[in-house]
C-alpha cells in the first residue's frame, strides 16, 4: 500500500484522459504483429478480469495474474517489474537467434 505522501503525489499528478484520445485513429494494432504481456489484476472494484483475459487470450498475450487493484505498480512492484523482465528476456532471446549465423 502507498504511503501517504505517495497516495497524494498520485492523486495530484494522475488526470483524466482527453477526450481526443477516443476519437482519434491510433493505427494497426501492433499485437497482431509483435509479442505481447499482460498483467491481470484480481482486485479492482470495477472487476474487469473476463473482458481482460479475453483481450490477452485475443492478441496470444504471455499472461499473468495479480492480486492487487489498478495501483499495482505501486503496491505489487515485484509482480510488475518479474512480467518486464519476461518480456525483456524473452525479447533478447529471440534476437539472439537472429543474431547467431545460421550453419548450413
Amino acid at each position: 500500500m502507498a504511503d501517504p505522501v505517495e497516495a497524494s503525489v498520485m492523486a495530484a499528478t494522475q488526470k483524466a484522459s482527453e477526450r481526443q484520445s477516443f476519437t482519434d485513429k491510433s493505427g494497426p494494432a501492433a499485437w497482431k504483429h509483435l509479442p505481447s504481456w499482460y498483467l491481470i489484476f484480481r482486485q479492482r472494484s470495477d472487476d474487469p478480469t473476463k473482458a481482460e483475459e479475453f483481450m490477452a487470450r485475443r492478441m496470444g498475450a504471455t499472461i499473468r495474474t495479480a492480486h492487487a487493484s489498478h495501483t499495482s505498480m505501486v503496491s505489487h512492484p515485484k509482480e510488475v517489474v518479474e512480467i518486464i523482465l519476461l518480456a525483456a528476456k524473452a525479447q533478447v532471446a529471440g534476437h539472439a537467434r537472429e543474431l547467431i549465423p545460421q550453419r548450413f
